[in-house]
């Protein structure tokens, strides 16, 4: 198993599973899995604009999921 935290915010919150739109909660894969996989796991539609991190830093949707990554789900942000 592999455990990793995962936060949602604003209205991406919207379509994930009750237990993820209070806060941080972590997530136990049975594989390892990429973040793609991960997204659609926890119910966040491809076709949604989205910035995900993997500890801080910029993930690419084929980056594998490690045991204690933490992962962060945002809305682009507008302005210029």
């Amino acid at each position: 198993m592999i455990k990793v935290k995962v936060e949602v915010f604003a209205f991406l919150k919207d379509y994930v599973p009750q237990e993820l739109r209070d806060g941080a909660n972590y997530i136990c894969l049975e594989s390892p899995m990429s973040v793609s996989g991960l997204l659609k796991k926890i119910s966040i539609p491809d076709n949604i604009n989205k910035i995900v991190l993997v500890n801080e830093k910029y993930a690419s949707p084929m980056d594998i999921l490690k045991e204690g990554d933490v992962v962060k789900v945002f809305p682009p942000v507008p302005g210029g």
